[in-house]
């Protein structure tokens, strides 16, 4: 791998991990702050993996650089409900969307060939199977997008709408077009110079976050917003005239 990508994505990975350092110092008590560093961690597993799966001879420790890598997209859906709904909270279905799409990419990665997996024989049943990840991945992006667009205008924490529009909206963007890349890739691998454009733009977006995160307020999220603003009621899951400021 040449030596550039690799110095690319340990400076991303490094932004990865400080972002979500800062998740968790600021955000422990609240969902976000584990879910969104599950997420980053995520990212950090999808940007080892290639090293991982090519040059590095781990045996089964890579396992869990491919359960980050192939959860990224759920990870990001569930990061997204923890930001923007505040009545949200962990449920076993979404243990069972993790496990489905993690356990798909990793059949995908262990079993000898699509035949050992689903008995698929047919060429074109083979290209499907070849690109169900990033089908998965896609729905799973545009799921979270269009849920964070749901109730935007009824959201009275300023701070946290702009991060609605910044977090998602280039994240969300950036992930499709990765989809849509590898889908039109077709398994083939890319030319050296769209992995750097690929893992470039991660450092950027990583960098760019982090940086926005550093002034962000505590008191973003419900849960918080209440405590460090005594002025405001926010009833979770509730509508625009439910949630709003009482002046006594």
């Amino acid at each position: 791998m040449h030596i550039a990508d690799i110095a690319l994505r340990f400076a991303a990975i490094s932004q990865l991990v400080l972002f979500a350092t800062l998740l968790l110092r600021t955000h422990w008590r609240h969902p976000v702050g584990p879910l969104g560093a599950l997420y980053l961690l995520g990212i950090v597993g999808y940007l080892l993996c290639p090293p991982v799966a090519r040059d590095w001879h781990i045996g089964w420790v890579e396992v869990i650089f491919f359960i980050g890598c192939f959860g990224a997209a759920v990870y990001f859906w569930l990061f997204t409900r923890a930001m923007f709904d505040d009545s949200f909270r962990l449920r076993p279905y979404h243990a069972l969307a993790v496990l489905a799409v993690v356990g798909f990419g990793l059949a995908q990665r262990y079993a000898a060939s699509p035949e050992a997996v689903f008995g698929i024989e047919a060429s074109a049943g083979k290209k499907i199977y070849s690109v169900i990840p990033q089908i998965l991945t896609l729905c799973f992006v545009v799921l979270a997008l269009t849920q964070a667009q749901i109730g935007r205008h009824d959201d009275l924490v300023k701070p946290r709408r702009r991060f609605r529009d910044i977090i998602t909206g280039l994240s969300g963007v950036y992930i499709v077009t990765v989809v849509i890349t590898e889908i039109l890739l077709r398994g083939e691998a890319p030319v050296p110079a769209l992995k750097i454009i690929n893992v470039s733009a991660i450092l950027v977006l990583a960098f760019g976050f982090t940086l926005y995160s550093l002034n962000v307020r505590p008191g973003m999220f419900a849960s918080q917003a209440a405590r460090h603003c005594p002025e405001a009621v926010f009833v979770p899951g509730d509508s625009k005239a439910a949630n709003q400021k009482r002046e006594e």
